[in-house]
């Protein structure tokens, strides 16, 4: 695969057990023009795009690979799914690594390299006409402490709850710098970077929380006041973990 001229690389995956599969078409081409950003596309639909080097290849060459396991692959049993392999964050397919993400081109798209597996795979099940990943597909979720970020919408909370106690026993001040985690220990420190104003605070997980689905961390009023998110109520943040208790 290293040094081949590729203007666009267009394969036809010849799968024999899906009617939906034979027919798919897998292309790579650059982005604007510049191969220094590379896109996969199937079936007219862009999958990924490898924006940096890694292990090696340019984000060129591992489009070109992407693509060729796309065909390799696509007449395997499965489907497409996020996965942890070797320490490495990858899209997986039936055993098959068909995608690494790495810790730079996650930063790029301002997200976790979990998160990335997880779209990447999302699109390529979506192009294919493959139904979504299920329990039964052995993948295990990852908690975002375990990645070097996090990325996710933050809300914050404060006045109903002031001076009643949290899910840790203390007593919530609106004020102090703390917030709410569904799963992380309390006493972590966690920094929160508001990204659309670059603000940053760090604050001290003493509650459990948010429930609402999308949301990552529920912050208190004083918080929230500093990341500059009081009026929109929420915000898209980036997590870093500081210290694990």
């Amino acid at each position: 695969m290293r040094g081949m001229a590729i203007v666009a690389l267009t394969a036809v995956c010849l799968a024999t057990a899906s009617p939906v599969l034979a027919a798919a078409r897998v292309s790579v081409l650059p982005v604007q023009g510049s191969w220094d950003v590379a896109e996969v596309v199937v079936n007219g639909q862009v999958v990924l795009r490898m924006r940096t080097d890694y292990g090696g290849y340019s984000a060129r060459e591992r489009a070109a690979i992407v693509a060729e396991r796309i065909r390799l692959f696509c007449n395997t049993p499965g489907t497409p799914v996020a996965a942890r392999l070797n320490g490495e964050v990858v899209v997986l397919w039936s055993g098959h690594v068909v995608a690494t993400v790495d810790k730079q081109v996650a930063e790029i798209n301002s997200s976790s390299r979990w998160e990335l597996a997880e779209i990447w795979a999302k699109k390529l099940r979506e192009a294919l006409g493959l139904s979504a990943a299920k329990a039964s597909d052995g993948v295990q979720e990852v908690d975002w402490a375990q990645e070097d970020v996090a990325y996710g919408v933050a809300s914050w909370y404060g006045p109903g709850f002031h001076g009643r106690p949290t899910a840790s026993g203390e007593i919530f001040d609106q004020e102090e710098l703390t917030a709410a985690h569904r799963t992380l220990q309390f006493g972590t420190l966690v920094e929160v970077t508001n990204l659309a104003n670059g603000r940053s605070v760090v604050v001290r997980i003493n509650d459990r929380g948010p429930f609402v689905e999308g949301r990552i961390i529920d912050l208190s009023l004083g918080a929230a006041r500093l990341l500059g998110m009081l009026d929109a109520g929420l915000a898209r943040v980036r997590l870093r973990l500081v210290k694990q208790r």
